[in-house]
C-alpha cells in the first residue's frame, strides 16, 4: 500500500534537528509524494594541502519510509572526482545526523600521483552481524596515548583556554581510535588505519563531529561501493552483499566519457580519450593477485570480480587497500605504452595462465592418474586406492577455489603488445 504524502507538519518536526545542525529545509528540491526530504547543499572547503579532503557539495536527503523508518543519505561530490556516499538507517532522524556526520569527510577519499578514489559506507552493521567488543586494557592505552600527543602539541602552541579545547578533543579522539582499533583486533589483523586520513583529520581538528550529546566514537563503516579513476578509465566496486564471507565484489571498468583537470589536494590523471574502448589485456588486473579475476569484455568495458576474505569489517578494510594498489597499478600501466606492462608483469602474467588452467590441467589429471594408477600401484593395497578416491574432490575443490568460475579452456599465452598506446590514435611515452 502506499503511504500517505508527507504533510508540512510532518516536515517540521522531522527536520528540526537538522535545523539545529545549520542544515535547512529545501522544499523545492524536496518530493512530499514520494516522502523525501531535500537540504540546502553545502559547499566544504578543502584543507589545503596534498592529504586534505577535496573541496565537496554537500547533498543531504532524508526518506521516510514506514513504519517510523528513515534513510539518511549524505552525497560528498568534488569539482573533479567521483562522489561519495555515507548511508544510515534508523528510526531517529537526529541519530541518523549525528552518525552520517560522525564521519570525516578525508575517510571518503583517497588520491595518489595519477589517481583518486571516493568511497561510500553504511554507518551500521548489516542486520545479525554483531559489532566488535573492546578488549581489556585499549581504553586506558589509547588514552594516554591521545590525550599526551594532543596536549602536548597544545601546550606548545597555545595558551591555557586552548589547551582545555584539546583535552576535550582528545578524550573524542580516544574514543574513535579505540573503535578502531578493537575493529582490528576483532578481525585479527594488523591495523592498516593507524595513519589513514579519518584519524589525522580527527588529529588535526578537521573532522566534521557532532555536538555535545551526540555520537562520540567513529560509527562502523561498512563499505558499500567506491569508484576508481585512473589512467582515463573508472573502476567501480560494488559490495551487494557485506555480511557474507564467501560472496565477492563486483568490479566494472569503463573509459572515463571527458578529461578530468586535476587539483593539487585531489589529483586525478588526465586521459588522452573522448570515451572510446581502449585495448586492454584480460589479465591487466590479474596480475595484481590472486583475490583478483581476469577483465570479462562487455558493452561498455568490462566486468570482474575481487574477493574479499573475513568478516564484514574486514572485508571493507581489504576492499579499500586493494582500491590503493589498483589505483597506483593502473596510473603506472596506462602511462606507459602497452609493451611495458608485459615486460613489467612478465612473470605474474604467466602466473595467471597457470590459474586460469587450474580446470583444465585438473581434468587431464584425473584421467591420466585413472589410467596410470593400475600399472602403478598394487591392487592389494586396499587402502591407498580408498585414499585416492578423495584426490580428485581434492582437485576439484582447488578449481573451484578460484575467483571465477572455472573454464575448461586452453588459456591464451601472454604477449607483448607492438601498439604505440592504449588509446586508439593515441601513442604514450615510455613512462
Amino acid at each position: 500500500m502506499d503511504l500517505p504524502a508527507l504533510t508540512h507538519h510532518e516536515i517540521v518536526r522531522l527536520v528540526e534537528p537538522f535545523a539545529r545542525r545549520g542544515r535547512l529545509v529545501d522544499l523545492a528540491a524536496s518530493d512530499r509524494a514520494a516522502r523525501r526530504i531535500a537540504f540546502r547543499a553545502q559547499d566544504l572547503p578543502s584543507g589545503g594541502d596534498g592529504h586534505a579532503p577535496p573541496a565537496c557539495h554537500e547533498t543531504l536527503a532524508l526518506e521516510c519510509r514506514a513504519n517510523g523508518y528513515f534513510i539518511l543519505l549524505r552525497t560528498l561530490a568534488p569539482a573533479n572526482g567521483p562522489a561519495a556516499t555515507v548511508r544510515a538507517t534508523g528510526a531517529d532522524p537526529a541519530d541518523l545526523l549525528a552518525r552520517v556526520l560522525a564521519v570525516p569527510v578525508a575517510q571518503l577519499f583517497s588520491a595518489g600521483p595519477g589517481w583518486c578514489v571516493a568511497r561510500s559506507y553504511d554507518v551500521e552493521l548489516p542486520g545479525g552481524v554483531r559489532p566488535p567488543r573492546t578488549p581489556r586494557g585499549v581504553n586506558g592505552h589509547v588514552n594516554g596515548h591521545v590525550n599526551g600527543h594532543v596536549n602536548g602539541h597544545a601546550n606548545g602552541h597555545a595558551n591555557s583556554n586552548a589547551s582545555a579545547q584539546a583535552n576535550g578533543h582528545a578524550d573524542r579522539v580516544a574514543d574513535r581510535l579505540e573503535n578502531r582499533l578493537a575493529n582490528n583486533l576483532e578481525n585479527r589483523r594488523p591495523d592498516s588505519s593507524a595513519d589513514s586520513p579519518a584519524i589525522a583529520a580527527a588529529a588535526a581538528g578537521t573532522a566534521d563531529t557532532p555536538q555535545a550529546g551526540a555520537l562520540a566514537s567513529l560509527p562502523p563503516l561498512v563499505l558499500s561501493r567506491a569508484e576508481l579513476q585512473a589512467g582515463g578509465l573508472a573502476l567501480t566496486l560494488v559490495i551487494k552483499l557485506p555480511g557474507l564471507r564467501s560472496v565477492p565484489a563486483d568490479l566494472t571498468l569503463r573509459p572515463l566519457p571527458t578529461t578530468p583537470t586535476s587539483s593539487p589536494t585531489f589529483p586525478t590523471a588526465t586521459p588522452g580519450n573522448t570515451g572510446s574502448l581502449p585495448a586492454l589485456p584480460e589479465d591487466l588486473l590479474a596480475v595484481l593477485g590472486w583475490d583478483w579475476a581476469r577483465l570479462v569484455p562487455d558493452k561498455q568495458g568490462w566486468t570482474s570480480k575481487l574477493r574479499l576474505r573475513g568478516g564484514v569489517l574486514r572485508r571493507s578494510r581489504t576492499a579499500e587497500a586493494a582500491l590503493h594498489q589498483a589505483g597506483a597499478h593502473l596510473a603506472r600501466v596506462m602511462a606507459a605504452p602497452p609493451g611495458h606492462f608485459h615486460d613489467e608483469h612478465r612473470l605474474a602474467r604467466w602466473g595467471v595462465v597457470l590459474r586460469r588452467g587450474l580446470p583444465s590441467i585438473t581434468s587431464v589429471l584425473m584421467v591420466a592418474g585413472a589410467l596410470l594408477l593400475p600399472r602403478v600401484l598394487d591392487p592389494a593395497n586396499t587402502g591407498m586406492w580408498l585414499a585416492l578416491h578423495y584426490v580428485p574432490i581434492a582437485l576439484l575443490a582447488v578449481a573451484f577455489s578460484l575467483q571465477e568460475l572455472p573454464q575448461f579452456e586452453i588459456p591464451p599465452w601472454p604477449r607483448r603488445s607492438a601498439a604505440p598506446g592504449w588509446w586508439p590514435g593515441v601513442a604514450q611515452g615510455a613512462g
